[in-house]
Parts: C-alpha cells; sequence; structure tokens
C-alpha cells in the first residue's frame, strides 16, 4: 500500500500472510517518511533541510484455537531517524479474533513497548487497545452490506469511534463510506486472484488518497487464508487411509469404510484406497456375518457346556440363520432338544420364531421405504436379505421381481432420455441423464455414450481454470466432511457451472444430496 499524508509525509506498506501447517505466519514492513524539516540553532543557521524517517519489520503468527475463535501476535522491531540521530527497539502486540454471525477483533498493540534511547532522554510508546466488528446484511431485499463498527483508545487520549458501510454490488465490485476523525469514501476491485483498493480521505490538514494492491494465491477463506493444495489433500487422504486401516486391523470394517470414504473424497484418484474400500465392501456383509458367527458359535458352546441348554438352543439357531448349512448346528439342536421337554422345546422355538419373523418384516419396511424413494437396487438388497432367513418367501421374491423391473424401466428412460438430448446437442442435460442411467447399471452401449458426451462437452466448452476448478474442489469437500452441506453444494454447483463432466464434483455432489435428503 501507498498513500501520501499531509505536509511532505508519505506511508508505505508491504506484506505477506500465509499457511504454516494448521497455522498462518506473516510478515510485513512499514515505513512513515516526513521531510522538508528545517535544521536551526539560531536564527542565522542556513537553511538546511532534513527528514525524519520511522519504519518496522514485523514478524506475525496466529493460531486457529476452535471453529470460530482465533489469536494471534505480532513481534516488531522499531527503527527511527531523526537527521543524524538514530534508535531502535523491540515489542509485541496481541489480537484476538472471532468469527460466526458477525465477526470481531480485539488487538492490544505494545502490550510489550518498544524503548527508543535518545540523547536527550528515552522515550517509550503508549499502549493502544482497539475493538471492531462487522456484521453482514443479508435480508429480502438489503444484501451484500457489511457494517463495520470500531473504537480505539490511545494512551492517555479518549477514546475515539469509527464506523463504516460497505456495499457489494457485483462480486468484482465494493463500494464504501466510512467516518474515523473525517469522512473517507473509495471503492474496491477484484479480479482473479488480484483485488485493488481506493480510498479518498477528508482532512483538515488536507485531503489525501490511499491506493492498495493485493494478491492471493492457494486458496481463500472467508475469516482467513486457507490452503487448498494438491499437497495438503493427499496427506488428509493420507491420514483417513492410515486411520481407516487402524479400524479394519480391530474388524470394525464400518469404521474403516467410511474413513477410507472421507480419504477418497480428498483423493479421488488413488486406486489403492478405491479398490481396498471396494473389495471390504464387497465382502462386508459376509465379514459381518462371520464376526456374528464366531459370537453365536462361542455363546452356544459356552451356555452347553455351563448346561443352560436353553439358552444353548437359541444361540444355535441364530447360528443356523446366518448358515442354514451348518452340520454342527444342526447337530447341537437335535442333541438339545431330546434332553428338553416338549414344552420348553415349544417355548424356544416360538421365541426363535418371532425373532426371525420381526427381521424379515424390519426388512421389508426398509425395502419399502427405498422403493418409495426409487432407490431400487438398495431396495433389492434389503428383500434379498430376507431370503437368507426365510428362502421360499413369496412377498419377498415379489417385490424383487417388481423392484427389477424398475430397475430396467428407468434405466431405458434415462438412457433414451440421455440419447435425445446428445442428439439434439444439449450435452449437459445428455450427461446428466447417463450419469443417472449408470447409478442403476452399468452397460458397454452406455459407457460408450458417457465418454461421447463428454468428447463434445470438452470440445464445446470455455477453457476451464483447472486450478481455480480444484481448489474450489478443496473447498466443498472441507465443508462437507465439516458438515456444512448447503455451503458445500453451491461450491459443487459452481464447479459444475464451469466444467459439466467434472468426475470428482459429481461423485460428491451425489453424496451431499444424500445427506441433505437424510436429514430432511
Amino acid at each position: 500500500m501507498h498513500t501520501n499524508l499531509w505536509l511532505d509525509t508519505s506511508f508505505d506498506f508491504l506484506g505477506f500472510s500465509g499457511n504454516y501447517g494448521k497455522d498462518f505466519i506473516g510478515l510485513s514492513f512499514y515505513t512513515l517518511k516526513s521531510g522538508n524539516f528545517t535544521k536551526m540553532t539560531s536564527i542565522f543557521d542556513s537553511s538546511e533541510t532534513f527528514s525524519i524517517t520511522k519504519s518496522a519489520v514485523f514478524a506475525s503468527a496466529a493460531k486457529k484455537l476452535s471453529k470460530n475463535f482465533a489469536a494471534g501476535a505480532n513481534l516488531k522491531f522499531l527503527d527511527e531517524k531523526i537527521y543524524t540521530s538514530r534508535s531502535s527497539g523491540y515489542g509485541l502486540d496481541a489480537g484476538f479474533e472471532y468469527i460466526g454471525k458477525a465477526k470481531i477483533g480485539a488487538k492490544i498493540s505494545n502490550v510489550i513497548s518498544p524503548k527508543l534511547n535518545w540523547n536527550e532522554g528515552s522515550e517509550k510508546l503508549p499502549l493502544v487497545s482497539s475493538l471492531s466488528g462487522a456484521y453482514k446484511i443479508n435480508y429480502k431485499k438489503i444484501k451484500n452490506v457489511e457494517i463495520l463498527m470500531g473504537a480505539e483508545k490511545y494512551g492517555a487520549l479518549p477514546i475515539t469511534f469509527k464506523a463504516g458501510i460497505e456495499y457489494t454490488p457485483f462480486p468484482f465490485l465494493s463500494l464504501r463510506m466510512g467516518k474515523n476523525l473525517e469522512f473517507s469514501f473509495g471503492w474496491g476491485i477484484k479480479y482473479k486472484a488480484f483485488s485493488l483498493n481506493y480510498a479518498y480521505l477528508f482532512h483538515p490538514l488536507g485531503n489525501n488518497q490511499r491506493l492498495d494492491l493485493t494478491y492471493r494465491w492457494g486458496g481463500f477463506e472467508e475469516g482467513g487464508m486457507a490452503r487448498y493444495t494438491r499437497k495438503i489433500a493427499k496427506k488428509r487422504a493420507e491420514n483417513y487411509w492410515k486411520k481407516g486401516l487402524e479400524f479394519y486391523r480391530q474388524q470394525k470394517y464400518e469404521l474403516a469404510l467410511a474413513e477410507w470414504d472421507k480419504a477418497l473424497i480428498w483423493d479421488p484418484a488413488n486406486t489403492e484406497i478405491e479398490q481396498k474400500s471396494k473389495e471390504v465392501s464387497e465382502k462386508l456383509d459376509e465379514l459381518v456375518n462371520k464376526r456374528l458367527l464366531e459370537q453365536h458359535l462361542t455363546k452356544a458352546y459356552t451356555f452347553y457346556s455351563q448346561g443352560k441348554l436353553p439358552e444353548a438352543l437359541k444361540e444355535w439357531q441364530n447360528v443356523i440363520l446366518l448358515d442354514p448349512a451348518n452340520l454342527r448346528a444342526k447337530q447341537y439342536i437335535e442333541k438339545i432338544k431330546s434332553k428338553l421337554s416338549e414344552k420348553e422345546q415349544e417355548r424356544v422355538i416360538a421365541e426363535m420364531e418371532a425373532k426371525k419373523k420381526a427381521k424379515i418384516q424390519a426388512l421389508l419396511e426398509s425395502g419399502n421405504d427405498l422403493f418409495h424413494k426409487m432407490k431400487y437396487k438398495e431396495a433389492v438388497k434389503k428383500w434379498k436379505e430376507i431370503l437368507k432367513y426365510e428362502k421360499e418367501n413369496p412377498q419377498a421374491a415379489t417385490k424383487i421381481s417388481m423392484a427389477e423391473k424398475m430397475i430396467e424401466k428407468t434405466f431405458s428412460r434415462y438412457f433414451n432420455d440421455g440419447k435425445a438430448a446428445l442428439d439434439a446437442k444439449n450435452y449437459i442435460d445428455a450427461l446428466k441423464y447417463f450419469h443417472y442411467a449408470m447409478k442403476l447399471k452399468t452397460t458397454p452401449e452406455l459407457t460408450a455414450f458417457m465418454e461421447q458426451t463428454k468428447t463434445q462437452i470438452n470440445k464445446t466448452r470455455k477453457k476451464v481454470n483447472k486450478r481455480k476448478i480444484e481448489r474450489l474442489y478443496f473447498q466443498a469437500a472441507d465443508l462437507y466432511l465439516n458438515q456444512k452441506y448447503g455451503d458445500s453444494k453451491k461450491l459443487l454447483e459452481e464447479i459444475l457451472s464451469e466444467d459439466p463432466a467434472n468426475e470428482n464434483a459429481l461423485k460428491l455432489m451425489e453424496k451431499v444430496e444424500a445427506t441433505l435428503e437424510l436429514i430432511k
């Protein structure tokens, strides 16, 4: 930033800030220079002129202490030169920030005050305390308006108040007006990673102008810099992968899959994670059944050895439900039945039958709910599970047949709608229909049409900014994993408006929409 102040005085600033891991660091340089002072010890002296220059170097660090709260500090070195005299000193500032619906910031300058030593004595800078806040209004017709207020106490001087307002009619333009000691107005323009800000300030000593230029790279999140780079994304994916492996070793398969799902969100192209996730997912029912089978077998043997025959019979019946061909279970059931009275047998069998019926009913209802939501494949999976408990269940068989017909019918409709859209050169709709069809089943013909559509989209669309798309995707992923599903969806819509064939965005959008539907 550069600004000309009054009476041959100028102020310049250059700064950098960014991430260091999860923390933030900054380095900045300040210079305040005032010239045309006249050196005189008597009225007969020659009019020699000199300047007063004050410079500072700030090393800054900040840490996000929670989702909404952050704290930071400046370690500063000050240097001041008056004619041939020079002095310097060190100091410390502290700051705090809260970002919620409103933003509130507090700063205490000179917590450790720099001490400047001169020939005539020493000078210590006063404590400066400031508090400020901002609130963005987005209500009905009043939108994109931010109100700002602040107060400052400089040493022993009275408290001063300031206020401002910013209106952003377009994403690239902001208009501003404010009052500190006097009025000021200005504007800001954004273009990609650049922003240029201008202000005109009224003052009794003379009006002046201020201009600053900012360049951002890496990514930007409201409330502070947040870099979303491929390197950071891969690191996050690696962490989720390792956590998933730990759950896998503990045979907590559902938890392992959940962690690997997060890993694939951050690193969608990772074939190792995808393969392992697919492998465990396909075997999940088998693995879970095996674990349950082991538990029931252990209990069955234990109860039998303790002479608790009714309890042992229940456990062996559970084994038969999970593994109908288990010969050992059948032998023990017959052995226990021969030792139980007819009345005890009937009671145990009735309990087991009631349990089986309750399980079948639950699966039927769960499948019905999925079917009504047009999730036919998931419904079929639920109804097929019934056949494990009851091979000849006519209700389940009828429902499976009905759902499979709906899968074929719905697939044909989406597939034909996609081909019609492709013929009409409406490539975005074609891709959407083919994508819906692929969720039901995959065929070589569908895959070929999908690739053809993507090729046409790539030919006709404008060249996309790959870095911007990647950054937006990582931000959407972060929002999704922090349960900000609505905000994640908005960013994904922005990606798909520029890059409709973006596979990563389409996959994540499916997850977001499914989660929002579940919440609804």
